[in-house]
């Protein structure tokens, strides 16, 4: 038996599978089986091949969707950002305190 992922949709449905993560799915992942009430950290979840949601969230700082597309081509796709996007707009407090910590240090 293999490793599970979760994987949460940008209308907000959530799926336990063994499928690896792999670009393109638009769909954010985080490792593990989670399901409601139990949630993991929203700065764990990740989307595409391992990025996590709030630096793809930072990177989209003055930049578009395609902006960054681009900037982690071939490794991401459209529906990856926008799905990660839909997270972070479902999970804002938590990622932005993620964020502002981050850019404090930085």
């Amino acid at each position: 038996m293999g490793a599970k992922y979760t994987y949460y949709t940008a209308d907000g449905t959530e799926e336990v599978s063994e499928i690896e993560p792999r670009e393109g799915a638009g769909k954010v992942w985080v490792r593990g089986e989670y399901r409601h009430p139990v949630y993991p950290s929203p700065t764990d979840v990740r989307i595409a091949r391992g990025n996590k949601v709030w630096l793809i969230i930072d990177a989209l700082e003055g930049r578009t969707i395609d902006d960054v597309v681009e900037l982690y081509k071939p490794d991401m796709t459209r529906a990856d950002v926008e799905a990660a996007v839909a997270f972070y707009l479902k999970r804002k407090r938590e990622i932005d305190a993620k964020l502002a910590e981050h850019r404090a240090v930085a």
